[in-house]
């Protein structure tokens, strides 16, 4: 007897699957499709999930609100700087404070801990001024596409490029290291997104 194409062994019984009758050999070929596609599955998964969890809670704070610490820190490193604005964010567990200034012409944001150690900066830079590897990186990963928005990144010795792409009317985010490897491929944004 003949089922799905496959010819049975001598009083080998069919199994029975989703209705339809199957023998031990397509009943593994089946299992290994449904383990495969569980497997791609998760990791599409948990890719989504990572770029979720990069969301922080944000909120907006007047010089008043931000720590005294963090104030007089920024202040002795910049006591000429315009302050933009001032936020408070929140990421597992973590809460920082970020202070977004004008200072010699660059915008830049800092990042300090409530006692006032600094723990990061950006700052906004020309597409023109990233390291050749990140613009090759660029290139190759998303041919065609426009850097909208191009940040410098410093946190401890580490130094990250994070750029904002428009590529047929949509965004997307990506971060490179020095040498143009990627740290982070998601966060697609919709049009007009900051």
């Amino acid at each position: 007897m003949a089922i799905l194409g496959m010819e049975a062994s001598a009083g080998e019984a069919p199994i029975t699957c989703f209705g339809v009758a199957i023998f031990r050999e397509e009943a593994g070929m089946l299992k290994k499709a449904v383990s495969l596609a569980t497997a791609v599955a998760f990791v599409v998964l948990a890719s989504v999930a990572v770029c979720a969890h990069e969301k922080k809670n944000v909120k907006k704070l007047t010089k008043e609100e931000v720590p005294k610490p963090v104030i007089a820190a920024f202040e002795k490193a910049h006591p000429q700087a315009a302050v933009k604005e001032y936020e408070q964010k929140s990421w597992q567990d973590k809460v920082w404070y970020e202070v977004e200034f004008k200072d010699g012409g660059a915008v830049k944001e800092e990042k300090y801990s409530a006692d006032g150690t600094l723990s990061g900066s950006e700052e906004k830079i020309d597409a023109k001024d990233l390291p050749e590897a990140v613009t090759k990186a660029i290139s190759g990963s998303a041919p065609g596409a426009k850097i909208v928005k191009a940040e410098k990144e410093t946190h401890g010795q580490a130094v990250t490029y994070e750029i904002k792409l428009e590529e047929k009317g949509k965004f997307r985010e990506m971060k490179f290291d020095e040498k143009g490897v990627a740290v982070k491929k998601c966060e697609t944004m919709k049009k007009g997104a900051k």
